[in-house]
């Protein structure tokens, strides 16, 4: 590759501020609208009827949902995330952010959306852990504000965290009222705070927290171009074109990332002009020409362009009867009712020709990013179509539509594009029951799950759609067993439980509660997955909730098994003994466990668990073994049940034939020793 030219390129900073989400049990229930989807290449009996399409569901999910939301991801281990992260080109400033994160604590980024603000937060974020020692890096996720209160408070000490509200105003609102209690937190547990807000706030944010919030300056987008374009690709013609010079001056770095991909696939050999031509095409908003031509269209073609735009991909003959549909549903009285009479396929796609083509056996449209604009513009220019356009989506989401699969998830795809532009989401949760209404398959309840995975992680739907999750999981004995199983699914996904592991375990722990045996043991096993991969705080925060609620409600009935199960878990083993003090940190909440096992388990049920807590405390190091010993005696002190309860947890007879008596009775004998001298206060 060439090497850059060194005229300069304008750049314009930015200015500063904020955007959110909010939490199932607070939120405000979500507008009313909705919206779906379906779609096919062929006409056939059983195309989407079949027992066994847990193989199709994960190939497009793979290539629709997934790979957008990895995007929006970042594990909290350096190394996946150095690949992530890998070949960015970070903003000017950056010496000057990590110096304030490391006097003040707390940084705070903030930048207008699409401008790689996450991108560049996480960046900071790895930077300055490995700059300090390798700190472990910790990912924040909160719904809403009583969230970040307690995010911040369970953390563990020593840490550095990220918490990205760059897309959600309402919450980053709360963050900067916040901004001098995470300060002082951090200050408390002796760890750091990267923060992304969106830009309108910076002013406030500056004001709550001096010398600690920067506007994202915009990085050079030559070497951004650079970064991403394939070496055998010159970038030094494209800069000679001022055309191309123009626009690049005006992109943030996301869209300079799109603008590589589109010169990438065009290969070393394209003409320039072509080219920038082309790329003028892809930066274009196309919502005049398309309310020009839309103007001009005769009533089946405008049906047949909502049909293209809603299943791009699929069949000729697919769009062409979707098409029909929308017509039937409106009520439309037209040539198209009499089935002798109609035009040829090519006939009816010629109004179309200049935007859309049939290609082969699919279809497509001619510009990047039409398509995707299609469907707002129809929505917004002709609001009578809204109610008509649920309806069809409904219509193409039944199975008796006979649809195949990858066009059904193409639609999906746009619906969630469409609920996302318009900050929707119930144009996604309605669809969502449609597709599990009826007769399911696996198929579609693999489909409804990743259409939730990606609707619950969208920045502009998501809040809404962990709203209705808990919904849903809450009122577990008002839906169907489909229904129940999908949000498992979804809440158990990595892509869900990685962004917001407290949020997905709430809803969670209401599943396990649920009567169908089948719904019950799959949130169960989740639930304890889940608490697996938490940090101690949270986990026994989490654990001491399951014994609350009615005693015959199955999760109370539930969680000394499932508690059992966590203390045995290599990986929980693993993080307390390998993190000394870690058990020490979460003194609080791991007592509230015990003391409400104490408080409502049966004997035996203590027994177990207290046998799991005393194999776990075996295999750390003093002192953290004595901690775990001595927060047994502190759970029971001063309370007659719970004395009894420990009591006879490791009493002699118990123990006597024990196999792993003997290694156990130093701490046996700690503990019955504690409990000899504890005294109960008479009331």
């Amino acid at each position: 590759m060439t090497d850059i030219p060194q005229d300069p390129v304008t750049e314009t900073p930015p200015e500063g501020a904020i955007d959110t989400e909010l939490s199932p049990e607070t939120a405000a229930a979500p507008p009313q609208s909705s919206g779906t989807a379906a779609s096919g290449d062929q006409i056939g009996r059983d195309s989407v009827v079949s027992n066994g399409g847990d193989a199709k569901v994960e190939n497009i999910t793979n290539n629709f949902y997934r790979s957008r939301i990895a995007l929006a991801r970042y594990a909290a281990e350096h190394g996946t995330v150095d690949r992530d992260l890998k070949g960015i080109v970070d903003p000017p400033d950056g010496r000057e952010h990590l110096r304030a994160l490391g006097a003040t604590r707390v940084l705070v980024l903030t930048g207008p959306s699409h401008s790689g603000l996450p991108t560049a937060a996480s960046c900071r974020w790895v930077q300055f852990a490995k700059g300090a020692g390798d700190l472990p890096l910790r990912v924040l996720h909160p719904d809403n504000r009583d969230d970040l209160q307690t995010l911040v408070d369970q953390s563990e000490p020593g840490t550095v965290q990220l918490l990205d509200s760059s897309s959600d105003s309402e919450l980053g609102r709360d963050i900067v009222e916040l901004l001098p209690r995470f300060q002082a937190a951090m200050r408390d547990r002796g760890s750091y705070l990267v923060i992304a807000v969106g830009d309108q706030c910076h002013s406030r944010a500056i004001a709550s927290l001096p010398g600690s919030v920067f506007a994202l300056g915009k990085p050079d987008q030559r070497l951004v171009l650079a970064t991403y374009l394939r070496k055998d690709i010159a970038i030094a013609p494209l800069l000679a074109n001022e055309r191309f010079k123009a626009m690049l001056a005006e992109c943030w770095p996301p869209r300079v990332e799109k603008l590589a991909a589109i010169i990438n696939d065009a290969g070393p050999d394209a003409d320039v002009d072509e080219l920038v031509d082309g790329l003028d095409a892809f930066v274009e908003d196309w919502s005049g020409e398309l309310e020009l031509l839309v103007e001009a269209f005769e009533p089946d073609t405008r049906a047949l362009l909502v049909a293209a735009a809603a299943m791009e991909g699929a069949s000729a003959g697919a769009v062409a009867l979707a098409a029909d549909w929308f017509m039937d549903i409106v009520g439309f009285e037209g040539p198209h009712r009499d089935m002798l009479r109609m035009r040829l396929l090519a006939q009816r796609f010629e109004p179309l020709k200049e935007v859309f083509r049939i290609e082969g056996a699919g279809t497509a449209f001619t510009e990047s990013g039409y398509g995707e604009a299609v469907l707002p513009v129809l929505w917004e220019q002709f609001p009578s179509w809204r109610e008509p356009m649920r309806e069809w989506f409904d219509r193409l989401l039944l199975p008796s539509s006979y649809l195949d699969d990858e066009p059904t998830a193409r639609l999906l795809l746009r619906l969630l594009e469409l609920a996302s532009h318009l900050g929707d989401a119930t144009l996604v949760l309605e669809r969502a029951s449609k597709l599990l209404s009826g007769r399911s398959t696996n198929y579609r309840q693999g489909l409804t799950t990743d259409l939730l995975i990606a609707a619950a992680t969208d920045p502009s739907i998501g809040r809404q759609t962990r709203y209705q999750l808990w919904r849903w999981a809450k009122n577990w004995d008002d839906g169907s067993e489909a229904l129940q199983r999908t949000v498992v699914a979804t809440c158990a996904s990595t892509e869900y439980t990685e962004r917001y592991p407290d949020n997905a375990m709430r809803r969670l722990k209401h599943l396990v509660k649920s009567r169908d045996h089948k719904v019950h043991r799959q949130a169960l096993e989740a639930v304890v997955d889940l608490g697996a991969s938490m940090p101690t705080r949270s986990m026994f925060l989490h654990m001491s909730e399951w014994f609350s609620g009615d005693r015959g409600n199955r999760l109370r009935l539930a969680a000394p098994d499932m508690a059992v199960r966590l203390l045995g878990s290599d990986s929980v083993i693993a993080r307390i003994r390998d993190r000394p003090g870690a058990l020490e940190g979460a003194r609080e909440f791991a007592v509230r466990f015990l003391q409400r096992l104490f408080a409502s388990a049966s004997s035996d049920q203590v027994r177990s668990v207290v046998t799991a807590w005393l194999a776990l405390a075996d295999k750390l190091d003093y002192p953290d073994r004595e901690h775990a010993v001595a927060m047994l005696s502190a759970a029971a002190a001063e309370d007659i049940l719970a004395i009894g309860q420990l009591a006879q947890a490791v009493s002699h007879g118990v123990w006597v034939d024990r196999p792993d008596a003997d290694r156990r009775r130093p701490m046996l004998e700690r503990l019955r020793a504690d409990l000899s001298r504890m005294e109960v206060p008479l009331s």
